[in-house]
């Protein structure tokens, strides 16, 4: 795109009131942290295009000639401005509270494939509790990381995590998953016929769902579906499953 090799994307979640306070073809951003990611980390040069973006909208911008020698200001000719949609169907991540190196690869993997929410939940067999307002913090660092990576232009929303018995299936399919439970490739051979308009996915954590556990979440409407023939760690699962749904539905 624009005749470069990578085209950078960037949050600001700023950016839709910057836009309405200044000129409809220029942008002007004055941000210390921004001028040093772009002029000491990404090295980008006069000429080139870089998309910036919130949850509302992305735009690309070429740097013209001043865009970068006036200290902590970045500013360029707005290329193009778009309204941000999110990506069908809509999907939502039930993600288990497991260690934190494997959590926050889930969320970086959940922010490329354009989840829409996650809800980290306990269950029984989670027997620590990390979350707190610096975790949440860095969390939404690391997903924000992955969209930028994937040009997934909309965050997804982290919320606070729950008990599981307080979960709610809210999507027109809603699945868990299990060994020796039918097969995922069942319900996605049917998915576009069915055109369902949202999924919810709950992972289970390390050593799996409990009997009750899984009948509770029978009685909520969650049908149980089985992935892989072998198993998965709970990031992988998150990233097989949610890849599977995306690419097929």
């Amino acid at each position: 795109m624009h005749g470069q090799k990578h085209l950078f994307a960037l949050y600001l979640p700023t950016l839709s009131s910057t836009l309405n306070q200044q000129q409809d073809d220029v942008l002007v951003l004055r941000d210390r942290d921004l001028w040093q990611r772009l002029t000491r980390v990404l090295r980008v040069s006069v000429g080139e295009h870089i998309t910036f973006f919130d949850n509302k909208c992305h735009v690309t911008v070429r740097l013209d000639e001043q865009a970068l020698s006036t200290k902590n200001t970045v500013s360029g000719s707005i290329v193009t401005k778009t309204e941000n949609s999110p990506l069908a169907p809509t999907l939502t991540l039930y993600a288990p509270l497991t260690k934190k190196d494997a959590f926050e690869s889930m969320l970086y993997n959940a922010a490329q494939l354009g989840v829409s929410d996650i809800q980290p939940f306990l269950s029984e067999k989670i027997h620590r509790m990390w979350w707190g307002p610096k975790d949440k913090a860095r969390c939404e660092k690391i997903m924000i990381a992955g969209c930028e990576q994937a040009k997934q232009f909309i965050v997804p929303t982290l919320h606070e995590p729950v008990n599981l018995t307080a979960i709610t299936a809210q999507a027109t399919c809603n699945i868990y998953f299990e060994a020796g439970a039918q097969p995922l490739a069942i319900l996605l051979s049917n998915a576009k016929q069915k055109k369902y308009g949202s999924f919810s996915l709950l992972i289970g954590p390390e050593g799996g769902l409990t009997n009750g556990e899984m009948s509770t979440l029978n009685s909520k409407s969650f049908c149980a579906y089985s992935l892989t023939p072998t198993i998965l760690r709970s990031q992988d699962a998150a990233l097989v499953a949610l890849g599977l749904i995306r690419s097929l539905c």
